[in-house]
């Protein structure tokens, strides 16, 4: 795909920088990463974390805040995408269009009260995402209150890309909400376009 070349150092900031640039099928990629103050990380706590990159035209930033180390169940993290257009990225990774349109993805999570709250939005062409919720922590995955949806126009092509066959190439809207107590894993109101599936599961 190409090459990709590291540096580290640190600033006189005392943060531990993390640099990566290369290229991606004769397309420019880079990566900067700050990962807080030498101290903190020997001491486990006070990880702030900070990246920002690009893939030609696509830009990406993000941070992460983490109080314990050694206990990492509430952070606080955003991350964030954008470029010119999906069928962009396809070229760059020199994969079939399947779709034309907008590019971005937004995502962060941050402890609310006891919980802990995801947001996160995403337009990849003609086909959005989105899901929504809280759970306890991160180590803990066993109390999610989530809601979720996506949609697109052309169902079939999503299914193709996971090896699936046979789905109709039809307009779809999927909406649902997944709750996780313990070991019991329910799956309710999940509506595919005029299709209502409610479901409920134990894993």
């Amino acid at each position: 795909l190409g090459d990709v070349y590291k540096r580290q150092g640190i600033l006189d900031s005392d943060e531990i920088q993390l640099t990566l640039d290369g290229d991606i099928n004769e397309t420019p990629v880079a990566l900067d990463v700050t990962t807080g103050h030498i101290g903190d990380l020997v001491d486990f706590r006070n990880l702030e974390s900070k990246l920002s990159g690009h893939l030609g035209e696509i830009e990406f930033d993000g941070a992460a805040s983490i109080a314990d180390l050694l206990n990492p169940s509430r952070p606080t993290a955003t991350l964030n995408l954008s470029g010119p257009n999906i069928e962009y990225l396809t070229d760059v990774l020199r994969l079939q269009r399947i779709t034309t349109g907008p590019l971005r993805l937004e995502m962060n999570i941050a402890p609310i009260g006891e919980k802990m709250q995801l947001n996160l939005t995403g337009d990849f062409g003609e086909f959005k995402a989105m899901a929504s919720g809280q759970f306890v922590d991160l180590q803990q995955l066993n109390d999610i209150d989530l809601r979720v949806s996506t949609s697109g126009p052309d169902a079939g092509k999503v299914a193709e890309i996971f090896g699936a066959e046979g789905v109709p190439n039809d307009p779809f809207n999927i909406t649902g909400k997944l709750n996780r107590s313990g070991k019991t894993l329910a799956v309710e109101a999940v509506s595919y376009t005029h299709l209502t599936l409610p479901t409920i599961c134990s894993v």
